[in-house]
Protein backbone atom coordinates (compact mmCIF):
# COMPACT_ATOMS: atom_id res chain seq x y z
CA UNK A 1 0.00 0.00 0.00
CA UNK A 2 0.97 3.47 -0.78
CA UNK A 3 0.56 6.41 2.10
CA UNK A 4 0.88 10.19 0.56
CA UNK A 5 0.63 12.90 2.66
CA UNK A 6 -0.98 16.04 1.28
CA UNK A 7 -0.85 19.82 2.89
CA UNK A 8 -0.71 23.62 0.97
CA UNK A 9 0.95 26.53 1.96
CA UNK A 10 -0.45 30.22 1.16
CA UNK A 11 -3.77 29.93 1.21
CA UNK A 12 -4.64 33.17 3.90
CA UNK A 13 -1.92 35.16 1.66
CA UNK A 14 -3.14 38.33 0.10
CA UNK A 15 -0.38 38.20 -2.67
CA UNK A 16 1.09 35.39 -4.76
CA UNK A 17 0.02 31.52 -5.53
CA UNK A 18 -1.37 28.96 -3.38
CA UNK A 19 1.21 25.68 -3.56
CA UNK A 20 -0.70 22.13 -2.73
CA UNK A 21 2.09 19.52 -2.59
CA UNK A 22 2.13 15.34 -2.08
CA UNK A 23 4.77 13.27 -0.81
CA UNK A 24 4.31 9.62 -0.99
CA UNK A 25 6.11 6.53 0.28
CA UNK A 26 5.45 2.45 0.44
CA UNK A 27 3.63 1.98 3.57
CA UNK A 28 6.30 -1.23 4.47
CA UNK A 29 9.32 1.37 4.28
CA UNK A 30 7.89 4.06 6.04
CA UNK A 31 7.01 1.47 8.95
CA UNK A 32 10.62 -0.10 9.00
CA UNK A 33 12.71 2.91 9.33
CA UNK A 34 11.57 5.56 7.23
CA UNK A 35 9.27 7.47 9.77
CA UNK A 36 11.95 6.87 12.86
CA UNK A 37 14.28 9.23 10.48
CA UNK A 38 12.60 11.37 9.27
CA UNK A 39 11.23 12.16 12.65
CA UNK A 40 15.28 12.50 13.75
CA UNK A 41 15.70 14.67 11.29
CA UNK A 42 13.61 16.85 12.98
CA UNK A 43 10.73 16.54 10.53
CA UNK A 44 7.50 18.34 11.37
CA UNK A 45 4.86 21.05 10.97
CA UNK A 46 6.82 24.03 8.42
CA UNK A 47 5.07 26.78 10.34
CA UNK A 48 7.28 25.77 13.34
CA UNK A 49 10.19 25.37 11.84
CA UNK A 50 12.54 28.60 10.61
CA UNK A 51 12.72 28.94 6.77
CA UNK A 52 16.61 28.52 6.41
CA UNK A 53 15.67 24.88 8.40
CA UNK A 54 12.91 24.50 6.14
CA UNK A 55 15.19 24.64 2.75
CA UNK A 56 17.90 22.29 4.64
CA UNK A 57 15.00 19.88 5.54
CA UNK A 58 13.89 19.84 2.35
CA UNK A 59 17.75 19.04 0.76
CA UNK A 60 17.67 16.56 2.95
CA UNK A 61 14.70 15.15 1.89
CA UNK A 62 15.30 15.21 -1.33
CA UNK A 63 17.88 12.56 -1.15
CA UNK A 64 15.32 10.23 0.62
CA UNK A 65 14.91 7.94 -2.97
CA UNK A 66 11.83 6.31 -0.74
CA UNK A 67 10.02 9.39 -1.26
CA UNK A 68 7.86 11.04 -4.44
CA UNK A 69 7.16 14.45 -4.34
CA UNK A 70 4.85 16.48 -6.27
CA UNK A 71 3.41 20.08 -6.10
CA UNK A 72 0.94 21.56 -7.43
CA UNK A 73 0.44 25.57 -7.98
CA UNK A 74 -2.84 27.87 -8.16
CA UNK A 75 -2.25 31.26 -9.07
CA UNK A 76 -3.74 34.79 -7.95
CA UNK A 77 -5.89 34.97 -10.75
CA UNK A 78 -7.08 31.51 -10.79
CA UNK A 79 -8.36 32.31 -7.46
CA UNK A 80 -9.95 35.32 -8.12
CA UNK A 81 -11.73 33.17 -10.76
CA UNK A 82 -12.72 30.50 -9.73
CA UNK A 83 -12.24 30.62 -5.95
CA UNK A 84 -10.44 28.85 -3.19
CA UNK A 85 -12.30 25.77 -2.49
CA UNK A 86 -12.44 25.18 -6.13
CA UNK A 87 -8.56 25.94 -6.37
CA UNK A 88 -8.07 23.68 -3.30
CA UNK A 89 -10.42 20.98 -5.10
CA UNK A 90 -8.34 20.74 -8.47
CA UNK A 91 -5.21 20.70 -6.67
CA UNK A 92 -5.99 17.70 -4.18
CA UNK A 93 -7.53 16.33 -7.59
CA UNK A 94 -4.06 16.54 -9.68
CA UNK A 95 -1.96 15.65 -6.71
CA UNK A 96 -3.69 11.77 -6.72
CA UNK A 97 -3.41 12.11 -10.07
CA UNK A 98 -0.06 12.42 -10.12
CA UNK A 99 0.51 10.05 -7.65
CA UNK A 100 -1.45 7.18 -9.94
CA UNK A 101 0.44 8.12 -12.81
CA UNK A 102 3.60 7.42 -11.13
CA UNK A 103 2.82 4.26 -9.07
CA UNK A 104 1.46 3.01 -12.72
CA UNK A 105 4.67 3.96 -14.41
CA UNK A 106 6.76 2.68 -11.99
CA UNK A 107 8.33 5.90 -10.27
CA UNK A 108 7.58 5.30 -6.67
CA UNK A 109 10.45 2.49 -4.87
CA UNK A 110 9.42 -0.46 -3.25
CA UNK A 111 10.81 -1.48 0.35
CA UNK A 112 13.40 -4.14 -1.86
CA UNK A 113 14.34 -1.38 -4.00
CA UNK A 114 18.41 -0.61 -2.91
CA UNK A 115 19.27 3.33 -3.29
CA UNK A 116 22.17 2.66 -5.20
CA UNK A 117 20.06 0.90 -7.78
CA UNK A 118 17.66 3.48 -8.93
CA UNK A 119 18.07 2.86 -12.09
CA UNK A 120 17.00 -0.72 -11.85
CA UNK A 121 14.13 0.28 -9.63
CA UNK A 122 11.15 -2.38 -9.72
CA UNK A 123 9.12 0.77 -9.40
CA UNK A 124 5.59 1.18 -7.42
CA UNK A 125 3.21 -1.05 -10.03
CA UNK A 126 -0.54 -0.62 -8.94
CA UNK A 127 -1.20 -4.01 -9.43
CA UNK A 128 1.21 -5.31 -7.44
CA UNK A 129 -0.14 -3.98 -4.69
CA UNK A 130 -3.36 -5.60 -2.13
CA UNK A 131 -6.03 -4.74 -4.27
CA UNK A 132 -8.05 -3.96 -1.02
CA UNK A 133 -6.48 -1.21 0.08
CA UNK A 134 -4.54 0.38 -2.85
CA UNK A 135 -3.45 4.26 -1.87
CA UNK A 136 -4.32 6.18 0.95
CA UNK A 137 -4.30 9.93 0.40
CA UNK A 138 -4.18 12.25 4.31
CA UNK A 139 -4.44 15.72 3.92
CA UNK A 140 -3.95 18.25 6.66
CA UNK A 141 -7.76 19.63 7.55
CA UNK A 142 -11.67 19.22 7.72
CA UNK A 143 -12.45 19.14 4.61
CA UNK A 144 -11.57 17.61 1.34
CA UNK A 145 -13.28 20.37 -0.60
CA UNK A 146 -15.56 17.59 -2.83
CA UNK A 147 -12.21 16.34 -4.73
CA UNK A 148 -12.86 13.09 -6.12
CA UNK A 149 -10.62 10.33 -5.83
CA UNK A 150 -9.35 9.01 -9.07
CA UNK A 151 -10.26 5.39 -10.11
CA UNK A 152 -8.33 2.78 -11.70
CA UNK A 153 -10.31 -0.34 -11.60
CA UNK A 154 -13.08 -1.51 -9.48
CA UNK A 155 -11.93 -3.63 -7.14
CA UNK A 156 -9.05 -1.45 -6.23
CA UNK A 157 -9.74 1.02 -3.57
CA UNK A 158 -8.38 4.45 -3.27
CA UNK A 159 -8.97 6.89 0.14
CA UNK A 160 -8.59 10.32 0.77
CA UNK A 161 -8.85 11.58 4.29
CA UNK A 162 -8.67 14.60 6.39
CA UNK A 163 -6.62 14.84 9.85
CA UNK A 164 -6.67 17.95 11.48
CA UNK A 165 -3.58 19.11 12.70
CA UNK A 166 -2.21 16.81 10.59
CA UNK A 167 1.15 18.30 9.53
CA UNK A 168 1.94 17.99 13.25
CA UNK A 169 1.01 14.14 13.52
CA UNK A 170 1.66 12.44 10.34
CA UNK A 171 5.65 12.57 9.05
CA UNK A 172 4.56 12.36 5.27
CA UNK A 173 2.04 15.30 5.96
CA UNK A 174 4.96 17.19 7.79
CA UNK A 175 6.95 16.50 4.83
CA UNK A 176 4.37 17.58 2.46
CA UNK A 177 3.89 21.00 4.25
CA UNK A 178 8.18 22.12 3.83
CA UNK A 179 7.92 21.31 0.35
CA UNK A 180 4.49 23.86 -0.52
CA UNK A 181 5.81 26.67 1.84
CA UNK A 182 9.24 26.08 0.34
CA UNK A 183 7.66 26.76 -2.72
CA UNK A 184 5.71 29.74 -1.27
CA UNK A 185 8.80 31.28 -0.18
CA UNK A 186 10.72 30.79 -3.60
CA UNK A 187 8.09 32.50 -5.40
CA UNK A 188 7.79 35.42 -2.73
CA UNK A 189 11.66 35.93 -3.18
CA UNK A 190 11.46 36.08 -6.54
CA UNK A 191 8.23 38.86 -6.77
CA UNK A 192 10.00 40.84 -4.39
CA UNK A 193 12.61 41.59 -7.01
CA UNK A 194 9.28 42.92 -8.77
CA UNK A 195 7.45 44.39 -6.62
CA UNK A 196 9.94 45.35 -3.94
CA UNK A 197 6.90 47.87 -2.78
CA UNK A 198 5.65 44.90 -0.64
CA UNK A 199 8.43 43.80 1.11
CA UNK A 200 7.10 39.85 -0.12
CA UNK A 201 10.88 38.38 0.91
CA UNK A 202 9.07 39.19 4.70
CA UNK A 203 5.49 38.84 4.68
CA UNK A 204 5.48 36.12 2.04
CA UNK A 205 2.27 37.50 0.20
CA UNK A 206 0.61 37.20 4.23
CA UNK A 207 -1.66 39.75 5.98
CA UNK A 208 0.93 41.88 7.96
CA UNK A 209 0.41 45.15 8.98
CA UNK A 210 3.45 46.66 6.76
CA UNK A 211 1.81 44.62 4.22
CA UNK A 212 -2.23 45.98 4.33
CA UNK A 213 -0.11 49.65 4.47
CA UNK A 214 1.44 49.06 1.51
CA UNK A 215 -1.83 47.64 -0.31
CA UNK A 216 -3.57 50.98 1.07
CA UNK A 217 -0.88 52.70 -0.54
CA UNK A 218 0.38 51.75 -3.90
CA UNK A 219 -2.92 49.39 -4.61
CA UNK A 220 -3.14 46.40 -5.89
CA UNK A 221 -0.18 44.54 -8.21
CA UNK A 222 -0.91 41.86 -10.72
CA UNK A 223 0.07 38.99 -8.22
CA UNK A 224 -2.44 40.15 -5.52
CA UNK A 225 -5.52 38.19 -4.78
CA UNK A 226 -8.70 41.37 -5.21
CA UNK A 227 -11.16 38.71 -3.17
CA UNK A 228 -8.90 39.15 -0.40
CA UNK A 229 -7.61 42.79 -0.60
CA UNK A 230 -10.41 44.46 -1.65
CA UNK A 231 -11.28 45.44 2.18
CA UNK A 232 -7.62 47.72 2.42
CA UNK A 233 -7.88 49.52 -0.32
CA UNK A 234 -8.88 52.93 0.74
CA UNK A 235 -12.44 54.13 0.02
CA UNK A 236 -11.63 57.36 -0.63
CA UNK A 237 -9.66 56.12 -3.70
CA UNK A 238 -12.51 55.32 -6.78
CA UNK A 239 -12.22 52.61 -9.26
CA UNK A 240 -12.59 55.62 -11.71
CA UNK A 241 -8.84 56.47 -10.84
CA UNK A 242 -5.82 54.85 -11.69
CA UNK A 243 -5.32 52.82 -8.24
CA UNK A 244 -3.07 50.55 -9.91
CA UNK A 245 -0.92 53.18 -11.61
CA UNK A 246 1.91 53.20 -8.71
CA UNK A 247 2.54 49.37 -10.16
CA UNK A 248 1.43 49.96 -13.58
CA UNK A 249 -1.62 48.86 -14.11
CA UNK A 250 -4.97 50.78 -15.53
CA UNK A 251 -8.29 50.82 -13.76
CA UNK A 252 -9.81 48.26 -15.89
CA UNK A 253 -7.62 45.78 -14.50
CA UNK A 254 -9.37 46.94 -11.27
CA UNK A 255 -12.98 46.42 -12.44
CA UNK A 256 -12.12 42.93 -13.91
CA UNK A 257 -10.61 41.71 -11.36
CA UNK A 258 -13.03 42.85 -8.77
CA UNK A 259 -15.74 41.62 -10.89
CA UNK A 260 -14.19 38.26 -11.04
CA UNK A 261 -13.72 38.21 -7.33
CA UNK A 262 -17.26 38.84 -7.01
CA UNK A 263 -18.25 35.92 -9.59
CA UNK A 264 -15.85 34.11 -7.61
CA UNK A 265 -17.68 34.23 -4.28
CA UNK A 266 -21.07 33.28 -5.39
CA UNK A 267 -19.69 30.25 -6.78
CA UNK A 268 -17.78 29.35 -3.81
CA UNK A 269 -20.60 30.05 -1.82
CA UNK A 270 -22.64 27.84 -3.86
CA UNK A 271 -20.13 25.15 -3.43
CA UNK A 272 -19.71 25.55 0.50
CA UNK A 273 -23.43 25.28 0.87
CA UNK A 274 -23.29 22.15 -1.32
CA UNK A 275 -20.39 20.54 0.56
CA UNK A 276 -21.96 21.63 4.02
CA UNK A 277 -24.34 19.62 2.94
CA UNK A 278 -23.05 16.36 2.24
CA UNK A 279 -20.85 16.34 5.29
CA UNK A 280 -23.65 16.49 7.52
CA UNK A 281 -25.49 13.89 5.04
CA UNK A 282 -22.48 11.97 5.74
CA UNK A 283 -22.03 13.03 9.81
CA UNK A 284 -25.97 11.22 9.96
CA UNK A 285 -24.55 7.48 8.41
CA UNK A 286 -20.52 7.85 9.34
CA UNK A 287 -19.22 7.28 13.50
CA UNK A 288 -16.19 9.30 12.17
CA UNK A 289 -16.63 12.91 12.98
CA UNK A 290 -13.15 13.58 12.08
CA UNK A 291 -12.64 11.62 8.81
CA UNK A 292 -13.79 12.18 5.53
CA UNK A 293 -13.62 9.78 3.12
CA UNK A 294 -14.57 9.58 -0.87
CA UNK A 295 -14.11 6.94 -3.39
CA UNK A 296 -15.19 8.11 -7.21
CA UNK A 297 -14.17 8.47 -10.59
CA UNK A 298 -11.57 10.88 -11.74
CA UNK A 299 -11.98 13.84 -13.09
CA UNK A 300 -10.97 14.81 -16.33
CA UNK A 301 -9.12 18.21 -17.41
CA UNK A 302 -6.86 18.47 -14.58
CA UNK A 303 -4.89 21.53 -13.36
CA UNK A 304 -1.12 21.89 -14.39
CA UNK A 305 1.20 19.88 -12.45
CA UNK A 306 4.52 20.58 -11.22
CA UNK A 307 6.63 17.27 -10.19
CA UNK A 308 9.98 18.56 -8.51
CA UNK A 309 8.86 22.22 -9.04
CA UNK A 310 12.14 23.77 -6.94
Amino acid sequence: MLICGIDEAGRGCLAGSLFVAGVVCDEEVLSQNLSKDLQKMGIKDSKKLSKHKRYELKSRLDEILHLSHFVVEKTAEEIDTKGLSVCLKEALEAIMQAVVSAAKSEVIKKPNDKNEELGKSSGGDLLDLPQEDLIRFYFDGNSTFGASVPSIESTTKISLECIVKGDALVPLISCASIYAKCAKDTQSTQLDKIYPQYDLATNAGYGTKAHIESIARYGLSPIHRASFCGKFLDSSRSLDSTLFGECGESSDFVKSSVQKSSEAKTREAKSSKLQSNRTDSSNAKSSKPKSTKRTTKATKNQPSLFSGLL
